[in-house]
């Protein structure tokens, strides 16, 4: 583990913070621990990506897929989802001149048990109307029991399946 971290910090409660390769690419999750009780985990990936190869970045239900020329130069990505609402994530891309593709990134999720598979969608969290949005051409994968969407900018999306939406 010499090329990866692992710290514990001791405060009123206890924060721990993993870092862990798997298949070459970097997993960390952030644990916050209050005395008999685990909250807050996110389930974090970030990776340096060379936009003339594209990536594939995975974590939680949420999958990133980063096609080659989606940008121009390197990124760091960043894909975090959190244990106690797994069905939004957060996408992040630095610098953020390069949050705006060339190409389209594929999002897939995972539809959870429970959630209606038919009427699930991938959304997207707008800050100027401070509402979830659809993102236009969500197709669901009855097989595979998942939702995928072409997005155009990082941002936080959910999968949602209401019926009646």
């Amino acid at each position: 583990m010499s090329a990866h971290l692992r710290r514990a910090i001791t405060l009123p409660f206890t924060v721990l913070f993993l870092v862990c390769a798997t298949a070459g690419a970097p997993r960390a999750g952030l644990v916050t621990e209050l005395p008999g009780l685990v909250s807050n985990v996110v389930n974090a990936v970030t990776q340096v990506v060379d936009g003339a190869l594209g990536a594939v970045l995975r974590t939680g239900l949420w999958t990133v897929q980063i096609p080659a020329g989606a940008f121009a130069g390197t990124a760091t990505v960043s894909l975090n989802a959190s244990a106690s609402n797994p069905t939004v994530c957060g996408l992040e891309i630095a610098p953020a001149s390069k949050n705006g593709f060339a190409n389209p990134v594929t999002l897939t999720a995972r539809i959870p048990l429970g959630m209606s598979a038919s009427s699930a969608r991938i959304e997207w969290f707008n800050p100027q109307t401070q509402a979830w949005d659809p993102v236009p051409g969500s197709s669901v994968n009855l097989l595979t029991r998942t939702v995928s969407a072409k997005i155009w900018h990082f941002s936080q999306y959910r999968v949602d399946g209401r019926s009646g939406w």
